[in-house]
């Protein structure tokens, strides 16, 4: 048996060497020194970062939209009206809906954004009619700065339904 075997005993794939494990804390302790002098260097020059929030992008979908929606089956085509607030966090209410000609309105919590599709799942406020579809899901694509493509689906017990639609800016 070799000797230094004896002194040292081996775990298989464990951090048995003490100074691989003092070169790792010092590397993270030196990659965290790094960003924080990056930081003081930015605040200094007056250009502080700023974390990415919702909204933030060249065309956003905050704002205020108008347009007509059309259900696939062409059951249904109405005007409505969207508006979206910035800085949204998941899960929470972010805006609200509106077609008046139904009278369905009620809120928009926010589900995410995929590869520039905002999505979003209508609440249907207590005082909209019963026939209102509730938990519909609405997607919002930029189209261009002052359009937003939209679709929306339905699946519950008035069956699958699905709209779509430019909006403007209003």
């Amino acid at each position: 048996m070799n000797p230094n075997e004896l002194k040292t005993p081996k775990e298989p794939g464990g951090w048995s060497n003490p100074t691989i494990v003092a070169a790792i804390i010092a590397g993270v302790f030196a990659v965290i020194a790094a960003l924080i002098g990056a930081y003081a260097v930015l605040v200094a020059a007056g250009k502080e970062p700023t974390l990415p929030s919702f909204g933030t992008q060249t065309y956003s979908v905050e704002g205020t939209w108008v347009g007509t929606i059309t259900a696939s089956d062409e059951s249904y085509r109405t005007q409505a009206t969207y508006f979206i607030k910035s800085n949204c966090a998941l899960g929470q209410a972010c805006g609200t809906y509106e077609m008046p000609v139904y009278g369905c309105k009620g809120d928009l919590v926010y589900n995410g954004v995929t590869q520039d599709v905002y999505e979003f799942t209508e609440k249907v406020s207590k005082d909209s009619p019963d026939f209102c579809k509730k938990n519909t899901i609405d997607r919002f694509t930029v189209a261009a700065g002052d359009e937003l493509s939209f679709s929306s689906l339905y699946i519950g017990e008035q069956g699958t339904i699905s709209a779509s639609g430019t909006l403007r800016r209003k």
